[in-house]
């Protein structure tokens, strides 16, 4: 594959001479080339009395794709819809929990962290993968989760913008973020500490529908709050 290398090895004789076919040379009787498309080697032996002899290998270099893998959501709730991934070019293979085809399910991969890859190849000696990650919350009764840590959100339904405050034991530094049902970041994230919190966000540009308020620390969703936009 080009960007590779390869280990050219000759015998019989007690020296050698291996060339390029562009005029450069060097000896040894292993030699490792990395060459930057189809090449044609020679290596010239000479035996102990001096007499020589030449031999040929022809190394073909294959050209690496570019391949990507793309997901309209890193964060999905476990009761979410299944989301279409992106691959390019197509006609490779997806790998991973939840996965039929190019869409990933939520429900079947499960509560967790996982790794979607999409591995494809022009020549079977060069594949190439490239992966994305998908975290599944878990979202069921996602209110209960706002009463249980005493996070407020009014008004809602709302028309414009909500007001998060805290009222219950959760301190520090925490993130806000806004999803679609399916998982899609529509607001991004937001940190803020919930000592004392009184944070507005603005929903007056989204349509109408039902949305998620998403509450991080450290990196780990720590509520999920429904949310109505009118």
């Amino acid at each position: 594959c080009k960007g590779g290398s390869v280990t050219l090895t000759a015998t019989g004789g007690v020296s050698y001479v291996w060339e390029n076919g562009l005029g450069l040379t060097a000896p040894g009787e292993v030699i490792t080339f990395s060459p930057s498309e189809t090449t044609t080697y020679s290596v010239t032996a000479t035996g102990p009395g001096g007499c020589t002899d030449i031999d040929f290998v022809t190394v073909n270099v294959f050209q690496v794709p570019l391949v990507s893998l793309t997901t309209p959501a890193n964060q999905l709730c476990n009761n979410a819809s299944s989301i279409e991934l992106t691959e390019a070019p197509t006609g490779g293979v997806f790998d991973g929990a939840g996965m039929n085809g190019s869409t990933f399910n939520p429900a079947i991969a499960g509560v967790g962290t996982h790794i979607v890859s999409y591995t494809y190849f022009e020549q079977v000696e060069c594949p190439v993968t490239d992966t994305v990650i998908i975290t599944v919350d878990l979202c069921t009764g996602v209110e209960d989760a706002s009463i249980q840590f005493g996070l407020l959100v009014h008004p809602n339904p709302t028309s414009g913008f909500l007001l998060v405050e805290n009222a219950g034991s959760l301190t520090g530094q925490a993130e806000f973020s806004v999803t679609d049902m399916a998982g899609k970041m529509i607001v991004n994230l937001t940190q803020a500490s919930l000592d004392g919190l009184r944070l507005p966000i603005d929903l007056s540009s989204l349509s109408a529908g039902m949305y998620f308020l998403n509450v991080s620390q450290h990196g780990n969703r720590v509520a999920t709050i429904r949310v109505s936009k009118e």
